[in-house]
């Protein structure tokens, strides 16, 4: 019998062992947040994904989204995109891209814009961001080009309405029609639909 209950918060940091040189970052569930030969880099990683936990900023509306970043533009990555299949290092670095060390986004409440906190504390050792990560600190500073989200092998597209709703369904907290609100404002700027399968190579091509 399997018996749902709450689990406390948990990263867990993987040494390099034999062959393997590499630190492995990985959430409680085992999903890998971040990887690096460098120690100082993979601190980076954990400072940035504790700061999900902070409260978000005065006159904002929280979505559990994640954020790609590249050439000054943010791509809002709508669950599962990038929370069902890890980012991959080399892939997004090859094609100029950050995912932002934050598992949720804050956008101000009368417009789809980033609220961006810096990570109020820096963890011992810890140094800059490794290949194909971002510190949260500068995101306001990006401008929001579209919203990735995933679909179903074969399916043509999603109405405006469900598309819509699904982002809405992503916020955290806040009132149903506030959210969907927002998540209006938010399709407006452009939807852009990624394979569920192989997603994170395939979102890398579309930026």
């Amino acid at each position: 019998m399997l018996t749902d209950t709450e689990a406390p918060l948990g990263f867990v940091l993987s040494s390099p062992e034999g062959r393997n040189r590499i630190f492995v970052l990985t959430d409680r569930c085992g999903f890998i947040m971040g990887r690096s030969r460098r120690l100082d880099e993979i601190l980076v990683v954990l400072a940035g994904l504790l700061s999900s936990f902070l409260d978000q900023p005065q006159g904002s509306q929280r979505f559990r989204m994640r954020i790609l970043a590249r050439e000054g533009s943010a791509y809002l990555c709508v669950p599962p995109v990038l929370f069902s299949e890890p980012p991959i290092e080399r892939l997004l670095h090859k094609r100029g891209v950050t995912v932002v060390d934050r598992m949720v986004i804050d956008l101000a409440v009368d417009s789809p814009r980033i609220t961006d906190q810096a990570v109020p504390w820096q963890l011992a050792g810890a140094g800059v961001p490794g290949v194909g990560h971002m510190t949260p600190g500068s995101c306001d500073l990006l401008e929001i080009k579209r919203v990735l989200m995933s679909s179903e092998p074969g399916a043509i597209g999603l109405s405006r309405a469900t598309t819509v709703a699904a982002i809405a369904d992503s916020a955290v907290g806040g009132s149903r029609q506030h959210s969907l609100s927002l998540a209006c404002q938010i399709e407006s700027l452009g939807v852009e639909m990624v394979p569920l399968f192989g997603a994170m190579a395939n979102v890398v091509k579309r930026l």
